[in-house]
């Protein structure tokens, strides 16, 4: 078992993140963490955390290449004996069992290839923070009927997802090296967002089912790096945009690809068109992602044959039926909001001082 993690300029959650996993009960496992090129001193931070923990490995990179490149370079140093991989955000905390549920599950159903825990905002135990992750046909995120809510009976039952979030999920290692895109598992040209949804898409066309396991809870700060007030800064538009229309394009069917994406783009432009007044700096963004996709084409093409001639064993029926329709007033309403950066006020797990000690 190795927990993956990709740090950047998260100095402020590293403490109780390391407090929360010197608790893990599970045994045998090691964490390996890459640090993005961090700017504001977490690499110190960090190396003396390798130096206390022995099973505590560090990868410093030079430079920050964002979510999907750091991960990538992480899991290429996974041991040969690695069977699962966790993927951690540095902006959670975790209670002592959080892994055995995860990993009982995998075992007890071999057609899982992945599971997501319960997220739960560290500030309010009982409010979510991410539950039952889907999209809709457009490849638009659709997590707001859980997210911020009480928890409650209804999400105590493990359920199948369209999706999981990047926060915390588990994997196989050998699902991880079937739909690697040769050396890299995630897709190298995304950086950031929608990349665990891409993977979680390629691992679907293989026949792997993807889980909900609310018996695994996780508490997870959201968006601590890159989006602390919960809208999205303009540079990372250019993210959401391109990489929804790529994943689109690999993914789908032809018949499915001639129907949602002309419908994508369309929305996406009237989107850029609508928010010029309230925020030029997001339609800018916008109609750039969606420029990029046509100049990598022939790239995206290449991958897109790869997907569907290597890992396509199911129909996209077994996808839509976890996929919501669209629902553009919504998408229109939420992309408009002006990003304001504030601090996230940083709780501990409990009341109570914990003591960190070696897992």
């Amino acid at each position: 078992m190795t927990i993956l993690i990709v740090n950047w300029n998260g100095k402020r959650f590293l403490k109780g993140l390391f407090e929360s996993l010197a608790s893990t009960t599970y045994e045998n496992y090691e964490i390996l963490i890459v640090d993005n090129g961090s700017t504001e001193g977490d690499g110190e931070i960090l190396r003396q955390m390798a130096d206390r923990y022995s099973n505590l490995r560090l990868v410093c990179l030079a430079s920050n290449l964002g979510f999907a490149g750091g991960n990538n370079v992480g899991l290429r140093q996974l041991p040969p004996d690695t069977r699962y991989v966790c993927f951690l955000n540095s902006d959670v905390l975790v209670e002592p069992g959080w892994l055995e549920p995860l990993v009982t599950f995998l075992e007890e159903h071999p057609d899982a290839g992945i599971v997501q825990p319960k997220l739960l905002r560290p500030e309010n135990h009982r409010k979510i923070d991410r539950a039952v992750l889907t999209v809709d046909r457009l490849g638009y995120d659709v997590y707001d009927i859980f997210t911020d809510r009480e928890d409650g009976p209804d999400l105590d039952a493990p359920c199948p997802v369209f999706s999981v979030s990047g926060a915390a999920f588990l994997v196989r290692r050998s699902l991880l090296d079937q739909v690697s895109f040769g050396p890299d598992v995630f897709d190298p040209s995304y950086f950031t967002y929608f990349e665990e949804t891409d993977l979680c898409w390629r691992a679907r066309l293989t026949g792997a089912q993807i889980w909900f396991c609310p018996a695994s809870r996780v508490y997870h700060y959201r968006g601590g790096a890159t989006r602390p007030t919960g809208a999205i800064p303009p540079p990372l538009v250019f993210h959401h945009t391109k990489n929804r229309l790529s994943s689109l394009l690999k993914n789908y069917s032809l018949g499915n690809v001639a129907l949602w994406l002309p419908l994508l783009v369309g929305c996406e432009s009237f989107r850029a068109l609508a928010t010029t007044g309230r925020n030029r700096d997001h339609s800018r963004e916008i109609l750039r992602g969606i420029r990029w996709v046509f100049d990598q084409w022939d790239e995206i093409m290449l991958r897109r044959e790869f997907v569907q001639r290597n890992l396509r064993k199911v129909s996209d029926r077994q996808a839509l039926k976890l996929m919501a329709l669209p629902n553009p007033l919504r998408l229109l309403r939420n992309f408009g909001k002006v990003y304001q950066p504030t601090k996230i006020p940083i709780r501990p797990l409990t009341d109570k001082p914990s003591t960190i000690r070696s897992p």
